[in-house]
């Protein structure tokens, strides 16, 4: 494991010696910085990769890489940095899914707050599909017929779905370390809404349910073999 993460830092020290000057600048010159300070404009971080260029492939995957590595060390600040430095790169495409992974390395670094304000924002994650409500059959059933005549629906679509911008809200692993980080809060007001987020988290995603409660038998005895 040491040779191949020492092989991973010198894969990241031949890309970060082949920055372009305005690529280094934009991440060093950020809210927060001594430059941003110095110059009295701070501005957000706005360099973007795109990874459908073959260039551009194992730098993602090197930070990938990076960051499950120093995690498996117990350096969980330093991977939670090194997953934000990621997913700035492509935050919409995700490309690498540091989404997934991003949520336990902000508990067990303890920026629970900062995982909180992501969700609470909005963060997006990408474009899904959604059905349109109760109208949706019968939109359906009307455009059926235009549908098969070469006929798109309403938005371009045949059918009763529509785009919709998802964000972290929809991801369990999101749903569930969100409550998690609610009940380990210092604040009596986030401890009294751990249970109402834990409650949303199994009503979304019920399927985790029972993984739970295998996981935690050891803790809890005879309690979780009881009939409900």
């Amino acid at each position: 494991m040491g040779r191949a993460h020492d092989h991973v830092r010198r894969c990241l020290f031949t890309y970060e010696a082949a920055y372009v000057e305005s690529f280094r600048v934009a991440f060093t010159d950020s809210p927060g910085t001594a430059s941003a300070t110095a110059s009295g404009r701070p501005r957000a971080i706005d360099v973007r990769m795109d990874v459908r260029r073959p260039e551009n492939r194992p730098f993602f995957m090197a930070l990938f890489r990076h960051v499950q590595m120093l995690g498996g060390r117990g350096l969980y600040q330093t991977s939670f940095e090194v997953a934000k430095f990621l997913l700035a790169l492509d935050p919409m495409g995700d490309p690498t899914g540091i989404w997934l992974c991003l949520d336990f390395y902000a508990l067990r670094a303890g920026k629970r707050e900062q995982l909180l304000a992501m969700r609470a924002a909005g963060f997006p994650i990408g474009r899904g599909w959604k059905e349109i409500g109760e109208e949706a059959e019968e939109r359906h059933d009307g455009n059926r017929n235009g549908a098969a005549d070469g006929e798109d629906g309403e938005d371009g679509v045949a059918g009763s779905a529509r785009t919709l911008d998802w964000t972290v809200s929809a991801l369990p692993n999101v749903c569930y370390s969100c409550a998690l980080a609610l009940f380990l809060s210092n604040s009596v007001e986030d401890r009294a809404k751990a249970k109402d987020a834990l409650r949303e988290a199994l009503l979304r995603f019920p399927v985790l349910l029972k993984p739970l409660i295998e996981k935690s038998r050891n803790e809890l005895g005879s309690r979780v073999t009881q009939p409900w």
